[in-house]
Parts: structure tokens; sequence; C-alpha cells
């Protein structure tokens, strides 16, 4: 198949980022796709995008929508940046709409300081798509120094399948200040999977990614979700978790965070593993909670409490409750250090908590 460069020929995008880029990369994003319905057609794409190294001014969603096998490739997330400028994105940055077995790697998202989307990437499938969203990549990106309320979401619409995702190598970076996080305003989170409505979000991985400096580092509403070797950092919460189907949570050192995982009340008896993990902080809590579970099926193995101020161990605490008489929080631990009694840092409440340590 042909390489399709957005700075030849008539896209001429411009690698400067003086020049408005959008209606390039949108010309070339057309060529590849073809000119047929996307609410009607699934559009095989007709070869690969290619960006040069550069710098390139967009001031609008670049919308990529119902195709198939579209490959995004570039020069490397330190020599390619999409710089967003501007209030006029509806959705996201980069939207992709309707997507199976595509790949998207090799760039960075920023922004000059005039700029506001909702989420930096959008990964869904919405009524404008013929083709259901499975099986994408995301690889080797980076977003930072941008005003996003999410930087990756997988959250989709509730209604339509978004699932099989893989991302490897992505970071996100938002600029809440540690110890004074908010719940309003942007870099809410890093990456988002689901949006509760479990059965059409599911089976995502990430390997060695990292968010920083959100709310909510991984915020997770779906159906099955792996998160394997990250380092999150200055989040308020790392893992906020309220699981569909198992999920795992694997090798992870977390640097200065306020909170490491928070299962909120809603019951779910899917089993959840989190094992090989270092919590370092500084910023723990004033309530001293690093762990709060209120119900379902939890199995820890390797878990320990760091203080990055005076090397250590946080008196940190694990909260375990049920939600509801019948909803219990069944939890296992082993091999758990922590800087506190046994009875005070991890607590048992009376409300349906089942224990094993």
């Amino acid at each position: 198949r042909p390489w399709f460069d957005v700075t030849a020929g008539t896209f001429a995008a411009d690698p400067t980022g003086v020049a408005d880029s959008t209606a390039a990369f949108l010309g070339c994003i057309a060529a590849i796709t073809g000119a047929a319905n996307p609410a009607t057609t699934t559009r095989l794409a007709k070869g690969p995008m290619f960006i040069p190294a550069g710098t390139y001014k967009i001031t609008s969603d670049l919308i990529i929508r119902s195709v198939q096998n579209f490959v995004v490739m570039s020069a490397g997330a330190g020599q390619v940046n999409l710089k967003l400028s501007g209030i006029a994105f509806t959705t996201a940055g980069l939207l992709i709409d309707g997507s199976l077995d595509s790949v998207f790697q090799g760039f960075e998202i920023t922004g000059d300081g005039t700029e506001q989307v909702t989420d930096a990437i959008r990964l869904d499938w919405t009524t404008a798509a013929h083709r259901s969203t499975s099986a994408n990549c995301f690889r080797d990106i980076r977003i930072r120094n941008l005003n996003f309320i999410t930087g990756l979401s997988l959250e989709g619409n509730g209604s339509r399948q978004v699932d099989g995702t893989v991302i490897e190598n992505v970071v996100v970076t938002g600029q809440q200040t540690a110890g004074a996080w908010s719940t309003s305003g942007n870099w809410q989170n890093g990456f988002a999977f689901g949006n509760g409505t479990f059965g059409n979000n599911y089976d995502h991985a990430a390997y060695g990614c990292g968010a920083g400096g959100c709310y909510y580092a991984f915020n997770v509403n779906a159906s099955g979700v792996s998160v394997y070797s990250s380092q999150p950092a200055a989040n308020a919460v790392d893992f906020y978790i309220n699981p569909g189907a198992q999920c795992v949570i694997n090798d992870i050192q977390s640097q200065n965070s306020q909170r490491f995982l928070v299962q909120p009340a809603g019951f779910s008896a899917m089993p959840v593993t989190v094992s090989s993990v270092v919590f370092s902080s500084g910023y723990v809590a004033s309530d001293g909670q690093v762990i709060q579970l209120t119900g379902g099926t939890w199995q820890f193995n390797g878990f320990r409490c760091l203080s990055t101020l005076s090397g250590s161990y946080v008196p940190a605490v694990i909260v375990i409750a049920g939600d509801g008489a019948n909803r219990p929080g069944v939890v296992t631990l082993n091999n758990i250090t922590l800087n506190n009694t046994l009875t005070a840092g991890i607590l048992p409440t009376a409300s349906e908590a089942q224990l094993v340590r």
C-alpha cells in the first residue's frame, strides 16, 4: 500500500507550527479512508499516514471514522508534536470513532496555552460510524502541557462496543498540584476506561503506561482492565476501580500520590488482583487511608508503603467494607508492609467485611 505523507502534495501540512495544519491532516485522512459514507460503510485504509518530524498546529478535532487497518506512523514522540490551539474542539484533539485493527503511534499532543479539549485522544463508537470499535493499539504517545479533562479516553457511550485495546508506553501528564487536588477543572483523568455500562466496554490492557498530575491516574468503570509496569505520580488517586469483570494491577511504583486505590460503593463481586506495588508518598491524605474498598473480591500480594520524605514506612491505612448486608468486601492480604499496628493499619469495618491476612 502507498504511504500518505501529511506534508506532501496537496496536503502540505506545515511542520514549522506556524500555519494551521488541521485541513491538511483531515485531507490526508479523507484520502486514506475514501469518500464512502462512514455511517453505512466500513472503510479499509488505503495506506498508512506518515507524519514527518515537526510541530503541527491543530485547531479542531481530527476525526478518523468507521475504518479498518488505519495506521498512523511518525518520526517518534520526541519528534512529532500535534500542538492544539484554540477552543474550537468539540470532543477531542484526536477522535477515533469506529475502528478495527488500527494502530496509532509515535507522536505527542501538547497545547499552545489557548486550547481546551475534553479529551486529548478519544476512542469511541457512535452512531455516526458503521464500524464497531475493537482491537486497536496506541503506542509511544505523550500527552503533556495541554488543557484536557481526560488524556486518553476509552469511556465509550455506554451502548456501543469498545473493546480489546492495547496501550503501550503512553504517558499522560496533567498539571494538578500535589496536595491541592481538585475534582473540578482540567486534568481529571489520565486514562479512563468505560462509563459504568459494562457489557460493551471490556478487555483493555496497558503496558508501561503512566499518568501524573491528575485527579485519577487510571479511572476504571469497564469490564476487564489490566495495567502492568506503571509509574503513576502526584495523583489524588492512582487507581479508581469499579470493575465489571476481572482486573489485574501488577508491578506498580507510585510516587507522591494521595491514595493508591479507591473502590466506590456499587457492589461488584468481580475479582481484582493487585500485586508487586510500592506506594511512596509524602502527600498521604490526612485520614491516612491509602486503600479504600467497598465490596468486591480483592487479592493483594506484595504491597509496601514507603515515605519519600524520611525513608520510613508510611503509617498507612487499608479500609475494607461491604456494600450492604449481602454484599461483602472479601479481601485477601499477603505480604503487606505498613508502618502501623495490625489493628490500626488494616480496618475491616462492621459492614460485611471478610478478611484473610
